[in-house]
């Protein structure tokens, strides 16, 4: 695999972390938007990463592992799937932002039987999936002890949100389904 292609795979991740943070779709009626400011530090963090993708690869990376590069390219893919699930499940309740609609619903289907927050899930495979096509092991520490820290700290403000609004419908949904991880604790009769 030449450079140039992986070059073309970085533009492509580029437009399309793009379209979906800087393109939302406008037409929704929005709500009540909190933390906006923890928005734009991940923000910055995310370009960061990007930047450092492109330093990293350019004056240190000399080879580049093809097995390492297509696991990247693997769980890219995988992410784009999970995404436009979360994107499609939310329907209008789909945002960017920690945002809560007067007629807001709790999610509990598609990809949200699994976990709380496969929207995130999915960022941390793209988060990882980038560094590693370009065989950028410094940056992919760089995620993993920076972004991904923001991005449960995200969650964790998210989730208060979500309890203000559903209260004791939210409780329950957490006691049943990861944050994070796909899988659902099943509890005495439901086995």
């Amino acid at each position: 695999m030449s450079r140039n292609v992986i070059w073309i795979i970085f533009i492509a991740l580029v437009v399309e972390r793009f379209m979906e943070t800087v393109l939302p779709d406008k037409i929704k009626k929005r709500g009540e938007v909190t933390c906006k400011w923890f928005f734009n530090y991940m923000l910055i963090v995310g370009i960061l990463i990007y930047l450092f993708i492109v330093i990293e690869y350019a004056f240190i990376v000399k080879n580049i592992n093809l097995a390492i590069t297509f696991i990247g390219v693997v769980l890219v893919i995988l992410r784009i799937i999970l995404k436009i699930w979360v994107v499609k499940t939310l329907g209008k309740f789909w945002s960017i932002q920690i945002e809560i609609r007067e007629d807001q619903k709790l999610i509990k289907e598609g990809p949200y039987r699994f976990m709380r927050h496969p929207s995130y899930f999915s960022t941390i495979i793209e988060a990882t999936a980038g560094p590693l096509i370009f065989n950028a092991y410094f940056t992919l520490i760089f995620v993993w002890i920076v972004y991904i820290p923001l991005l449960l700290v995200r969650i964790y403000l998210e989730e208060k949100e979500l309890v203000r609004y559903f209260g004791k419908k939210y409780e329950n949904y957490k006691k049943e389904v990861y944050a994070l991880l796909p899988l659902k604790i099943y509890k005495g009769d439901d086995l």
